[in-house]
């Protein structure tokens, strides 16, 4: 029987990432990173990044089977009362890498919201779209998803109804990447039950970056680690790409494993 871990982390498509300090071809900060904006950015740190979302349906056995057949994930306790009450449960629990599926706007509205944003017409009033207006003054027009990190208080059982706040956690100076120069954004997801009880907190992280500031590969620059780039630098979080602990659902002992190479 697999055991359904505590945590788990993703590490995305950019596999590991090493940071640098931006400069200039001088060796001084760049230009956008002066001590202003960057005290613009970091004023939004601790803000609600939008209002509560709660989950459109309640954790239900169809889209559990979905979801389980999707993955090729064969852990009874996904389906299976009985399995799941021999296993310590109080009955079928949902994969805990399901979290987010939950809360989720769907298709349409992601779609209706990416075309408002491409016409201007997307909400511009909450602290997270002022955030990310800010960075796009700056230059730092290209995103992409570095890393994923969830972890469970309880598994989430059928006929739970989960609403999740998001709050920006942090935002990093200026780090040259080998994507370009841009800042980390930290959102952390806090996921609770209908009772208002704590049950999972999920962090999302990205890579806000200027478009043509890449790093020459094999530079060998380092950073304040004095790691060498493409060693498992930290990105400015606290954290290295791609060393956080826990696998997924079915995976090997809670908080043991790791998932690279996966979109975040």
């Amino acid at each position: 029987m697999s055991v359904v871990p505590t945590s788990m982390s993703t590490t995305g498509a950019t596999g590991s990432m090493s940071t640098t300090d931006a400069t200039d071809a001088t060796g001084s900060t760049a230009t956008m990173g002066t001590d202003d904006y960057q005290a613009r950015l970091l004023s939004y740190v601790g803000q609600s990044s939008g209002l509560p979302v709660v989950a459109p349906d309640e954790v239900n056995q169809a889209m559990i089977r979905h979801w389980v057949e999707a993955m090729g994930d064969d852990n009874p306790a996904y389906v299976d009362d009985e399995a799941a009450r021999q296993a310590g449960f109080p009955g079928v629990i949902a994969p805990p890498t399901m979290l987010q599926a939950w809360v989720m706007q769907g298709l349409k509205a992601t779609q209706e919201l990416e075309a408002a944003r491409l016409d201007g017409t997307a909400p511009t009033d909450t602290p997270n779209a002022a955030m990310m207006n800010l960075l796009d003054e700056g230059g730092f027009t290209s995103v992409v998803a570095t890393n994923c990190e969830q972890h469970y208080l309880r598994p989430l059982v059928l006929g739970d109804r989960v609403t999740v706040r998001s709050v920006i956690e942090s935002i990093s100076g200026e780090k040259a990447t080998g994507l370009g120069v841009g800042h980390f954004v930290t959102t952390r997801m806090d996921f609770v039950d209908a009772a208002g009880e704590p049950v999972a907190t999920m962090r999302f992280r990205i890579l806000k970056y200027r478009p043509g500031t890449a790093r020459a590969a094999g530079s060998g620059q380092q950073d304040g680690s004095g790691q060498q780039d493409g060693s498992g630098q930290q990105d400015g979080s606290g954290q290295q790409d791609g060393s956080a602990d826990a696998g997924g659902a079915g995976a090997s002992p809670a908080g043991s494993g790791t998932r690279e190479g996966e979109p975040a």
